[in-house]
């Protein structure tokens, strides 16, 4: 334990340096391309579900139960269900996508960062990751019930769901967590006050909110609660002063 105590301010001081800025802006950029291509992607196949069958790939990764599941493959048909194997098996490449964009995304900023909220930033890059493990034992679920429409595992449903579910709270941390710690930069920049500042961060996380309510609640209250605990923990812990004033 003392040993990897140690290491670990030697691991986030390498990270603050390396890779150096420019390389890691460039490999972002690449990295972008895949990223945005298949987001997109995915957003139209949601779209064209919701508007053809009523269901939509939140709806099949939050199922839940068998009853709702058999629902969802009822609507969706035969046809439906073999084009969602293929994107699920195309989700695979996007948690690479995602984990490799958000965590450089996170690294990015953190080092425009300093002291404490500096290191958890650096950390909390990694929730694009674990966010992927999650991801992948949703998918082995997933395409085990549309292999097996009829008989699958009764607990496969539960599995999806709760795995989806830590996955969007693991995304909705480090994207909260991008969020506030760009606000703090910009407020540092413009010497903005506590009250200001905390208005942006307040009001943003209440837009988000609004938005996710429109799209699912259950997203809204997972993400809603995680970003306005982030915040309230990062304030009493941390502190978030980015002026003298």
């Amino acid at each position: 334990m003392n040993e990897l105590e140690s290491l670990k301010p030697m691991l986030l001081a390498k990270l603050k340096e390396i890779p150096k800025t420019r390389i890691l802006i460039l490999v972002l950029l690449i990295t972008s391309i895949p990223f945005l291509i298949l987001t997109l992607i995915f957003c139209l196949n949601e779209l064209r579900l919701l508007q053809t069958t009523g269901y939509g790939i939140l709806n099949f990764e939050l199922a839940w139960t068998p009853e709702m599941m058999q629902s969802i493959f009822g609507a969706w048909g035969s046809s439906e269900m073999q084009q969602q194997v293929f994107f699920t098996y195309l989700d695979f490449v996007y948690i690479i996508s995602y984990g490799f964009f958000g965590a450089e995304c996170l690294l990015l900023v953190s080092r425009k960062l300093e002291g404490k909220l500096q290191e958890i930033g650096i950390l909390m890059a990694l929730t694009f990751f674990i966010a992927g493990i999650f991801d992948t034992i949703e998918n082995i679920n997933l395409l085990n019930m549309l292999d097996n429409p009829v008989s699958f595992w009764v607990y496969n449903p539960l599995l999806a769901s709760i795995c989806a579910s830590f996955k969007i709270g693991f995304l909705g941390a480090g994207l909260g967590f991008l969020y506030i710690a760009s606000i703090v930069i910009i407020g540092k920049k413009l010497s903005l006050s506590h009250f200001y500042l905390y208005i942006m961060l307040i009001g943003g996380g209440l837009i988000l909110i609004g938005l996710f309510i429109f799209w699912n609640l259950f997203v809204c209250l997972l993400i809603g609660t995680i970003y306005f605990l982030m915040l309230f923990l990062l304030s009493w812990r941390v502190g978030l002063s980015v002026s003298e004033g």
